[in-house]
């Protein structure tokens, strides 16, 4: 850091310069090393990410494709008449589970969702027309009396949405769902309407006040700042840097493209007022130690530099919490060391290879409408391990 002594001294020699010198000095020194640990993760995220590609990226995707096959395989027993009600059911969780999964696949690549939307739709729309169920009237009853004591009244429908939930009881969702929303809609009608309560003045013109009070503090800080890059020394070495790494004074195409980098990360550090990389940029390319800096500047810079240490905190949180491809790779499987990340690309590849083998083991062996209805069965048998206390399931009221 020695080196970046010329860029701190002050006019005047003494100990509260000397130790505001070296306060500029430590900071500096902080924020190039958060800078590199920055540098660090996305340097290892890309890593991470490009040895995704290779190893588990080719199975992501043949596992989607055979997820798809699979979906087409369920959806032609749909319209079989011997499966039970809780079979038919389990079989169109399963399909629904399974397009939502390949919906929300980041990979998913040569798979047409909405074509197999459209079997799954046209086979129940086919199932529905070959069951003219007749309902019987006291069936309706027992159903409307069930749902008025469950939502205390306050879910009223029609017989034909009944009868509609009788024979397809997921649509309890969708009544749930609208009733809700009729509810939250009366709740924030009813809310317009009340008084108006004197807190809320009480409370806006306190922060009002507050607003006056620091309001002027934040101003002059903001007249500072824009002194400081518009008619200070920050803004002669701004200019020295424009005219010295302006590319249209290059000849040479590739340090003119170099420089067109270099003058656009200057110009965006002018309009962020960005202290640090203007004189980062200034050490790098000039230092000819032609600038020193007053008390005012020097403490305006302190302040600079310290929102360059809380900007680069963001910087990281940002590019830790993204939802790109890339960051979601690196938070599935980045480790603190080399070792464990291999460790869960590993894991990872055997799970996958081993549901493509079940997949395929479960279109392979159940091709029978008698070997599909024991497989249903057992995934329902499965699901069925509830305990005495566990509430109980809205389907069961209209199956």
């Amino acid at each position: 850091m020695t080196s970046l002594t010329p860029l701190f001294n002050s006019t005047t020699s003494d100990t509260h310069q000397d130790a505001m010198h070296q306060s500029l000095l430590n900071i500096w020194s902080k924020i190039e090393k958060k800078q590199k640990r920055n540098q660090k993760f996305l340097h290892n995220k890309e890593k991470t990410f490009a040895e995704f590609k290779v190893k588990v990226l080719p199975l992501e995707q043949q596992h989607a494709k055979q997820t798809a096959d699979l979906i087409e395989f369920l959806i032609s027993f749909i319209t079989r008449k011997s499966l039970s009600d809780y079979q038919r059911e389990e079989l169109l969780d399963w399909i629904a589970s399974s397009l939502m999964y390949l919906r929300s696949h980041p990979f998913l690549d040569g798979v047409d969702l909405d074509a197999l939307q459209n079997k799954c739709d046209e086979a129940l729309a086919e199932l529905t027309q070959s069951e003219q169920s007749n309902i019987d009237p006291h069936e309706i009853e027992r159903v409307r009396h069930s749902i008025e004591i469950m939502f205390a009244g306050k879910m009223q429908l029609t017989d034909d949405e009944i009868i509609a939930l009788i024979e397809d009881p997921s649509l309890i969702d969708d009544y749930i769902e609208q009733t809700q929303k009729g509810l939250d809609e009366e709740q924030q009608s009813g809310h317009k309407s009340q008084q108006h309560d004197p807190f809320d003045d009480k409370f806006r013109e306190q922060a009002e006040e507050d607003f006056r009070h620091h309001a002027p503090q934040q101003d002059d800080r903001q007249k500072d700042l824009e002194k400081l890059f518009k008619g200070g020394q920050l803004n002669k070495i701004y200019k020295r840097l424009a005219s010295l790494l302006h590319p249209d004074k290059e000849l040479d195409l590739v340090k003119k493209a170099q420089k067109n980098v270099l003058m656009q990360t200057l110009s965006e550090a002018r309009k962020n007022k960005d202290a640090f990389t203007l004189l980062q940029l200034y050490h790098t390319y000039i230092n000819d130690g032609e600038f020193s800096f007053d008390t005012n500047t020097l403490n305006s810079m302190q302040t600079l530099l310290r929102a360059k240490l809380h900007h680069l905190d963001d910087e990281l949180h940002a590019a830790k919490s993204n939802n790109d491809i890339s960051t979601i790779v690196w938070r599935k499987f980045s480790e603190r060391s080399n070792k464990l990340t291999e460790q869960n690309f590993t894991t990872h590849i055997s799970a996958l290879k081993r549901e493509y083998r079940e997949q395929q083991n479960i279109m392979q062996q159940n091709k029978t409408v008698a070997k599909m209805k024991k497989l249903l069965q057992e995934r329902v048998d499965q699901n069925c391990g509830w305990i005495d206390d566990m509430p109980i399931d809205l389907m069961d009221l209209f199956r």
